[in-house]
């Protein structure tokens, strides 16, 4: 099977299907077989449902999909603005190093990591193929020397030089914000 999942079927969750189908068996003493087909909804499913029912008050909730989700997503952001503030200070991280500190962060918080995790240090390639997907404005790469002339030529200074100069050739040529392209 390969890394990305294409879903054959078209089938939905119906929240509201299962929550009747639910209380039908719970309520109404109904069997699981015929509620599940007086609702149409999947007999497993609902069978799923019955079984992890722990009668606290609040009632039927339907598990997200998310549920192999290491990491919240609130973590996920805080990492993912992490990164990008890396990359701002000139210190981008590969792969290899995020997936470490997706590791290190997911322990730092008391997260209940996968066993490859904790025996590898580091989280899966699967889980950074995720993370990539969900948050789409990160790209990890490789990384490549900065020059030390290029970060120190970007100053104040030289900034005000170009500014100074790209006036006047505006002015020397007549030229307005609509000709810039």
């Amino acid at each position: 099977m390969g890394r990305k999942y294409n879903r054959v079927t078209i089938r939905e969750r119906n929240a509201s299907a299962l929550n009747l189908a639910f209380v039908e068996v719970k309520e109404k003493g109904s069997t699981v077989r015929k509620a599940a087909k007086k609702f149409r909804v999947p007999r497993s499913t609902l069978m799923d449902y019955l079984s992890r029912d722990k009668t606290d008050g609040q009632g039927f909730k339907l598990a997200s999909y998310s549920v192999r989700q290491v990491l919240s997503e609130t973590m996920e952001n805080d990492l993912a603005k992490y990164i990008e503030q890396c990359s701002k200070l000139f210190h981008g991280l590969t792969t290899t190093m995020t997936r470490r500190l997706a590791y290190e962060y997911g322990i730092a918080n008391k997260v209940n990591v996968p066993d490859p995790w904790k025996r590898d240090k580091s989280a899966g390639k699967d889980w950074l193929t995720g993370f990539l997907e969900r948050h789409s404005q990160l790209s990890l790469r490789t990384l490549e020397a900065t020059s030390l002339a290029r970060m120190t030529s970007f100053n104040r200074t030289n900034l005000g030089v170009f500014q100074k100069k790209l006036e006047e050739v505006l002015l020397r040529y007549q030229l307005t914000q609509s000709c810039i392209l």
